[in-house]
């Protein structure tokens, strides 16, 4: 069995042997990311780049099937990386 990272805010099952976020969980994702971008003063267009950021990155983890990510530090790294690019 793969070993999770609790965190405030990891919301990531698995199901079937498949991770899964769930709708709630992605939308507290977005959130940190949009209160980010507001706190910043960041470009809508940062906030866009860093919410698809964050979608490809759980995809591509769900199709390995590897360990889930805190989604706390996931927010934060997608910020911090489309604010550089910004």
């Amino acid at each position: 069995m793969l070993e999770k990272e609790f965190a405030i805010g990891d919301f990531i099952s698995f199901e079937k042997g498949k991770m899964q976020v769930s709708d709630l969980a992605r939308r507290h994702m977005i959130t940190l990311i949009e209160d980010l971008n507001r706190l910043k003063s960041y470009k809508e267009e940062t906030l866009y780049l860093a919410s698809s950021l964050a979608d490809r990155f759980l995809v591509k983890l769900a199709v390995k099937n590897s360990k889930p990510p805190c989604l706390i530090k996931l927010s934060i790294i997608c910020t911090l990386i489309a604010a550089k690019l910004e």
